[in-house]
């Protein structure tokens, strides 16, 4: 007896063409977006677009030259901010002790798309800064500000209203502060600190700090050193800004801002690796 050919069925072959669909769909995501300062093209500094990032780094000096910042990768080794990885060293540098605003520092752009899932994600990097003294007695608005935004604002003005998360760190002063809305339809901003014995002012004091972005919930939480914001503040979250415009905030920005110095010209380094942008439980 001479058999007919097997052919597969209608629903394998749905099957087949359904996880094609899947794979081709998700073929560009990525489970995770780092930045280590390696050798890959678009993973040393300043870089090229690539591997989730939409940009190279873009570094800024101030506008009007009343300060600069300079920044070149440190192969890893014995001083290394993250054990076995290189990373970026920054020097800023003030011209002088005028008494407004100069900011320098560095901005770059990732790509939304580039995740399998944006519900729930975080920003994690390590950071470390050599000397702290020249902020001491100085103007208390002397910040390092990180923040997210929607274009590159390493030298321009950084406010809760144009991010959709702000932190800051204020040396001198009361140490990290998340900038945010208590409601966020209202005008006023507030800042929450936390708390010096837990996260201390130090410098060569590695910081490793991850932003939980909640988009689905429009709220945010800061973990610095395994200490989460929101631990400090009765279990309660900050409320992202802006976040009907959520996917427009996709500039990170490393910032210093110095008003005023007790030392004209003074220099401050601030070492800055290991950045990762991946997807969280969207369920905390």
């Amino acid at each position: 007896m001479i058999q007919s050919p097997k052919h597969p069925s209608l629903s394998a072959i749905f099957s087949f063409v359904f996880f094609l669909l899947i794979g081709v769909a998700t073929g560009n995501a990525k489970e995770k977006i780092s930045a280590t300062f390696g050798e890959a093209p678009w993973d040393g500094f300043e870089g090229e677009a690539g591997g989730g990032w939409t940009t190279p780094w873009i570094p800024k000096s101030a506008a009007d030259e009343s300060s600069t910042l300079t920044a070149e990768v440190v192969p890893k080794g014995g001083d290394s901010l993250v054990p076995g990885q290189p990373f970026l060293r920054m020097t800023y540098h003030r011209a002088g002790n005028e008494k407004s605003a100069s900011r320098s520092g560095i901005s770059r752009q990732w790509d939304t798309s580039a995740l399998s899932s944006l519900d729930a994600y975080s920003v994690k990097f390590s950071i470390r800064f050599a000397d702290l003294s020249i902020f001491q007695d100085s103007h208390d608005t002397n910040s390092i500000n990180i923040a997210a935004n929607k274009s590159a604002r390493a030298n321009a003005s950084i406010t809760e209203g144009i991010s959709l998360w702000f932190l800051q760190f204020r040396p001198g002063q009361r140490g990290w502060a998340v900038i945010k809305k208590d409601d966020p339809s209202a005008s006023e901003v507030t800042t929450f600190y936390f708390k010096g014995d837990v996260v201390p002012q130090e410098a060569d004091l590695v910081y490793t700090i991850q932003i939980d972005v909640y988009r689905t919930r429009g709220e945010f939480d800061v973990t610095i050193n395994g200490v989460s914001a929101s631990s400090q503040n009765d279990g309660i979250l900050f409320h992202l800004s802006n976040k009907e415009e959520w996917d427009a905030f996709d500039w990170l920005t490393w910032q210093i801002n110095m008003v005023s110095n007790t030392e004209s010209g003074a220099s401050f380094v601030c070492d800055l690796g290991d950045i990762e942008i991946q997807g969280i439980d969207p369920k905390k």
